[in-house]
């Protein structure tokens, strides 16, 4: 994606790779679309319809906002502009997503704490016993 946009940012008029790129990424957006929908409907099998109905609204909300931003790129600066529109949100999508692997670790690495924890009162309380 990066090299498509990057091609499209320096030369617009050459858009083959960036048209190339496109579909590479819609057949991967597929792909993850099924993987990422798989791992929200087991996050809770008692709430799959919930969940499901969650993540398709992120996911429509995506689609109307690149809907409105691709265009009106186009409109003001030509495609260049919309190539490194794409590659703005292609980088603000990895920092949220660094953001949130990195709160989870955290959470993760407090969670084997707290019962490592609890763990040990509990041998303290059976050897008192």
């Amino acid at each position: 994606m990066f090299i498509a946009t990057s091609s499209a940012i320096l030369n617009s008029k050459v858009i083959v790779a960036f048209a190339a790129s496109m579909f590479a990424v819609t057949l991967a957006n597929q792909s993850i679309q099924a993987a990422t929908q798989t791992r929200a409907l087991n996050t809770n099998p008692t709430k799959q319809a919930q969940a499901n109905t969650v993540y398709m609204m992120f996911v429509f909300l995506g689609g109307a906002v690149g809907a409105v931003l691709g265009p009106a790129a186009f409109e003001i600066g030509g495609m260049a502009l919309v190539a490194a529109q794409a590659s703005a949100l292609v980088v603000a999508g990895l920092i949220a997503w660094a953001a949130a692997t990195r709160r989870n670790r955290q959470s993760r690495q407090q969670d084997k704490a707290d019962h490592v924890a609890v763990e040990a009162e509990d041998r303290r309380t059976r050897q008192t016993t």
